[in-house]
């Protein structure tokens, strides 16, 4: 099962930056793009995951059940965050105005490769290397499914 979860996340990597690449996106920007997401995702990521951490704690003290909205804040703000990172790095690199169905299709791609990174996880919980993949390649297949998912529209609205 661990071969299986590590191809569908390569594939989930690979795939996406094909798209990025048909639509028309250079390799330097893909690379720049994809570390804007991972960069804004994981700053915006850090107050909110403070909370979760300070919730996990109080439920392994006794103190209680922890609480789903954590759990919901960590992802809504690792979005925004990782939608942030991307329009900075399109903004003051490449100069491209805000483009509101390009970022939609962005916060899809997060979506999408987040669900998938999220179902090859449990296929994989209980392998003894696999959490050690899933530390590198779930963030890079979410950054770029984003990246890919912004691509498809803002490729087109240049030309």
């Amino acid at each position: 099962m661990e071969i299986i979860g590590v191809a569908l996340l390569v594939g989930l990597i690979m795939s996406p930056l094909a798209v990025a690449r048909w639509v028309g996106f250079s390799i330097g920007r893909i690379v720049l793009d994809i570390s804007g997401v991972l960069v804004g995702g994981a700053l915006c990521a850090i107050p909110s995951a403070t909370i979760w951490l300070m919730d996990m704690v109080r439920n392994a003290s006794g103190g209680g059940p922890m609480s789903v909205w954590s759990h919901v804040l960590v992802v809504c703000s690792s979005a925004l965050g990782a939608l942030a990172g991307l329009l900075a790095v399109e903004r003051f690199i490449y100069r491209s105005k805000f483009k509101a169905v390009a970022c939609l299709l962005a916060l899809t791609g997060f979506a999408i490769g987040g669900a998938v990174s999220f179902l090859v996880l449990l296929l994989m919980q209980y392998s003894s290397w696999g959490e050690q993949a899933l530390l590198i390649l779930c963030p890079l297949s979410i950054a770029a499914t984003t990246v890919a998912g912004y691509s498809l529209r803002a490729a087109k609205l240049v030309k």
